[in-house]
């Protein structure tokens, strides 16, 4: 799988993840960190009855002709306007697991638990811990270190 990485901006107000290039060619890795990545940040497609602004419930366009019900991505997009509200850390936890769900299912991880803190007034920090199960056919993915997520 094409690498991943976090960068953040010098005064730390914001970040982004981009690939990474060695060599002028893209950098690889086992796949962990970047599914972990892609599975929180890119946009799922909002539920109906989820509120959200305008029609656009967003999503993967593969969702709809994937056959298997899986959705890729998380709802975490629906809370960019929301951080200063009570309700959101509940959400962004209960958001955070959904999205995570699939390393349940295909016995990538033990257990996965997400916990959201409120930091200042529009800043919110996920915290995600991934528990690795015993043995199994994942063993080489976890071979890499979960750090900045």
């Amino acid at each position: 799988m094409i690498a991943l990485k976090q960068f953040t901006s010098n005064d730390g107000n914001y970040s982004w993840f981009d690939v990474l290039l060695e060599d002028g060619d893209l950098v690889t890795d086992a796949g962990l960190e970047s599914a972990v990545v892609l599975s929180l940040f890119l946009d799922r497609r909002a539920e109906n009855d989820d509120v959200i602004d305008g029609d656009d419930k967003r999503g993967w366009w593969a969702d709809g002709i994937d056959g298997d019900g899986d959705l890729i991505g998380s709802r975490l997009w629906q809370l960019s306007r929301a951080k200063t509200r009570a309700d959101v850390l509940p959400l962004a936890e209960e958001f955070a697991e959904e999205a995570l769900e699939w390393m349940l299912e295909d016995g990538v991880a033990k257990s996965v638990t997400a916990t959201a803190e409120r930091i200042g007034q529009s800043t919110l920090k996920l915290t995600i811990m991934i528990q690795r199960p015993e043995g199994g056919p994942w063993s080489r993915a976890w071979e890499i270190q979960l750090d900045g997520i």
